[in-house]
């Protein structure tokens, strides 16, 4: 998924407005266990298109994940 990342970033500089690099991200952000930048591209994604049910439901995951997770 590193490799991933380094696609998408290179994306979102080319189309910053673009949600689906963005959700994809978040996803690829996830799977490499970096929740905080994971929560921030779902909260970029939800701000740019608010009816956008993915991120909506990974960022909902997320957090109940994050709060299962001991300190």
């Amino acid at each position: 998924f590193q490799e991933s990342v380094k696609y998408l970033k290179h994306a979102h500089q080319l189309n910053p407005a673009d949600v689906d690099t963005l959700y994809n991200l978040g996803v690829a952000y996830e799977k490499l266990k970096d929740f905080k930048r994971a929560t921030q591209m779902y909260k970029k994604v939800i701000q740019l298109d608010p009816s956008h049910v993915e991120a909506h439901s990974n960022l909902t995951h997320l957090k109940h994940e994050l709060k299962r997770v001991p300190s």
